[in-house]
């Protein structure tokens, strides 16, 4: 979709325009959402089955990709107390997770299920339910 937005732009004549994409599947130009990408999965023996095939776009997904090098803060629940940790965002796991490496060098895979992935504050939280 980016690819093809700025195609339409250049063909038109007029600036192309700066569409970049918000993990996992929303579109976003100047920090306002304008679409997104309809993908479906199914878990399923321990493995998801995703309609999109992501590994031919992995490196044009990450061309237009928000979060390479951000940094945000995790939130955990300990023993009834919010543990916050700084983690750097590395990219995508190989089960579409985000991949984040700790201060205290450790790799990290975050998860989207019941969480709060709010990237104009830099901070990833357990939802309350």
């Amino acid at each position: 979709m980016t690819e093809a937005i700025k195609d339409v732009c250049v063909k038109n004549g007029i600036p192309p325009l700066e569409v970049r994409i918000k993990w996992p599947n929303d579109l976003y130009l100047n920090g306002l959402k304008v679409g997104g990408i309809l993908c479906t999965s199914v878990y399923k023996s321990k493995k998801f089955n995703v309609s999109a095939g992501f590994q031919p776009l992995e490196e044009l997904y990450y061309e237009t990709w928000l979060h390479s090098g951000q940094r945000v803060i995790v939130q955990e629940n300990n023993a009834d107390q919010i543990v916050e940790k700084v983690v750097t965002i590395q990219g995508l796991t190989s089960s579409g997770y985000l991949l984040a490496l700790g201060e205290d060098n450790q790799m990290c895979e975050l998860h989207p299920d019941g969480n709060s992935f709010d990237f104009f504050k830099g901070l990833v939280r357990r939802k309350l339910t």
